[in-house]
């Protein structure tokens, strides 16, 4: 459980819960959350087909240079004194490495500069580079120099350049790596840097292109979205979400996403590991699970995440502790009526996001509904999916739960019951009744009597003769009944066995959807009549014990008996439960 849900992958920040794998660690990427959910975390169209989207991740449209800064061999630095480089790309910003001893300064930081006019572009941008002798007072340049692009067939190749001038100008191409290798800048200075050139709109890189591709793991099978889909939405009069505002944005796919962080030892354990494997690619094809029976209990309309939308990360990096390239767009926006975007994060909107009511994707209009506050609606209820391999998919769905909260829900408590027993109803067998002589003697004179304040009632002199034939009873409470168990004389209330004979009480289990499923509330009542007839009051001194749910299944269940004692009275009964009723398959399960 990452804190920023499905987005972990890609955006760094804190984690809680668990984490079911931590896949890599390259370049400070940590592949938090279990690989084998990339189908269902990452963007396919098969997944995307039961939303109103096309993608789960936008970026701002920008134009970004990468700038390395490996080292540099510098005569004129003195031992012990400092120096660094200052970058700039024209009309963005100025950046510096940090300050280096001695006059072969290891620099390793990494730069990025991003631009949103003219994002197609390099020729309107130019790199200058200055090279400077760090000063108390002023800091010295002993090199410096304004390059420039070319990126229609001109300019020098990069591994030609020897010196570094106003008037170098270097060919560049999308994604290309310029390494300037020990170029000289000023008058004896070397330089090692390498730059690249990302457009707006470059091309997937063929390292990183997955073809055709296989269903889960990108490529033309893992589309956004279709045409059928979006004529089943247009027919709904329903639009597809995307970001809006006075920015421009494109929509990318896992695979971009990938190239654009530069992940690339992430992607081949996506790509050889998983599109190479058979049970991996059939479960992305829809595959069901060879079960006979499937019962998904989640929660529903709780605002959850859907979607992402990124703009690239103006700063530097130190070599091999590069966290991302990008950071959430806190000033997009998506103007959609079952959709919200908060600081680049897209959640569904609970009770109005819109959601396929067939699997196939083919339909939309009946259903607007939102996730669980982590997992969104379409994959809590995949499962109806394998409905066509005859697979029995009883679905249940608990409004306002959450993904862990629902554990604690009375409504996720009942589906399992029903799961699991085919009619619960419980019958309470009193096996033993314990009541000590001192409280035998309460049923004459109450606790709380002070006889010397109140003489008249106090107990009289045959107050034990008259309590041993006072009559007493159970009383259950349950759900919305109460049942009595049969009246029995005080006097044989001393913990034998076999008091109430074969006398049991039935209840049925009841769930109420405020309280949830009620335990059940036993107290000993004195009988109010003469014979032991009358309705009852309670036994002076006792307190009403409730059993829970859970205590009187398990003690059903694991057929053990129930001790419970009304509170300090001195007074105790020994009960069992009997009546479940398991469905076949279940039992056993539930038994542990």
């Amino acid at each position: 459980g990452a804190s920023s849900g499905t987005s972990q992958y890609l955006q760094p920040g804190d984690c809680s819960g668990l984490a079911p794998a931590v896949v890599s660690f390259t370049d400070g990427h940590g592949m938090i959350r279990s690989w084998g959910s990339m189908p269902l975390l990452f963007g396919s169209g098969k997944n995307l087909m039961m939303s109103a989207g096309s993608h789960y991740i936008y970026t701002r449209r920008e134009g970004a240079l990468l700038v390395e800064v490996t080292r540099a061999k510098c005569p004129s630095i003195a031992s012990g004194d400092k120096c660094f480089v200052r970058l700039g790309v024209s009309d963005v910003k100025e950046m510096e490495t940090d300050k280096q001893e001695g006059g072969n300064p290891d620099f390793s930081e990494i730069f990025q500069f991003a631009w949103e006019d003219d994002t197609e572009r390099i020729e309107n941008r130019s790199l200058t580079i200055k090279l400077f002798d760090d000063n108390m007072v002023v800091d010295k340049s002993i090199g410096e120099a304004t390059i420039r692009f070319d990126s229609a067939g001109g300019g020098v190749p990069a591994s030609q350049v020897q010196e570094l001038t106003d008037s170098t100008v270097i060919a560049a191409k999308p994604w290309e790596e310029m390494r300037l290798q020990g170029v000289r800048i000023g008058e004896s200075s070397k330089l090692w840097l390498s730059i690249r050139w990302v457009p707006s709109n470059a091309p997937l890189p063929a390292e990183f292109d997955p073809g055709e591709g296989k269903p889960g793991c990108g490529g033309t099978r893992d589309a956004g979205t279709s045409e059928l889909k979006r004529a089943a939405l247009q027919k709904a009069g329903i639009d597809e979400w995307k970001p809006t505002g006075p920015r421009e944005y494109d929509p990318r796919s896992t695979e971009m996403m990938f190239a654009l962080e530069d992940m690339v030892p992430s992607y081949k354990v996506w790509q050889e590991l998983y599109a190479n494997d058979n049970i991996f690619s059939k479960m992305t094809q829809g595959a069901a699970p060879a079960i006979q029976l499937c019962q998904p209990i989640y929660g529903t309309n709780k605002q959850t995440q859907m979607g992402m939308i990124f703009r690239r990360k103006m700063g530097k990096w130190k070599q091999g502790r590069r966290t991302n390239f990008f950071e959430y767009d806190h000033d997009a926006r998506v103007e959609h009526p079952g959709y919200i975007c908060k600081k680049g994060l897209v959640y569904e909107k609970p009770n109005e996001c819109p959601q396929a009511s067939e699997p196939d994707g083919l339909k939309f209009g009946d259903s607007f509904v939102s996730g669980d506050l982590t997992v969104p609606h379409w994959s809590l209820r995949w499962p109806v999916s394998w409905a066509k391999s005859d697979v029995n998919v009883n679905i249940v769905e608990v409004e306002g739960g959450t993904h862990r909260g629902i554990l604690g829900m009375p409504a996720a408590h009942w589906a399992v019951l029903q799961h699991v027993a085919a009619v619960p109803d419980l019958t309470f067998h009193v096996d033993a009744l314990h009541v000590t002589p001192e409280a035998r003697a309460r049923s004459i004179a109450p606790p709380d009597t002070d006889a010397a304040a109140h003489p008249e009632k106090a107990a009289p002199a045959d107050a034990a003769a008259k309590a041993e034939a006072q009559h007493v009873f159970v009383e259950f409470n349950f759900g919305n009944s109460t049942r009595t168990s049969s009246t029995v004389p005080l006097s044989k209330c001393d913990g034998s066995p076999g008091l109430f004979g074969d006398d049991g009480k039935k209840a049925n289990v009841t769930y109420d959807p405020d309280k949830g499923l009620r335990g059940c509330t036993l107290s000993l009542m004195l009988t109010s009549g003469l014979g032991g007839l009358g309705k009852g009051t309670l036994y002076p001194g006792s307190k009403p014990q409730t059993i829970s749910i859970n205590k009187l299944l398990h003690a059903g269940v694991h057929e053990k008996t129930l001790d419970i004692v009304f509170g300090e009275s001195g007074i105790s009964m020994r009960c069992k439960v009997t009546g479940m009723k398991p469905k076949r398959g279940c039992f056993p399960c539930f038994k542990q």
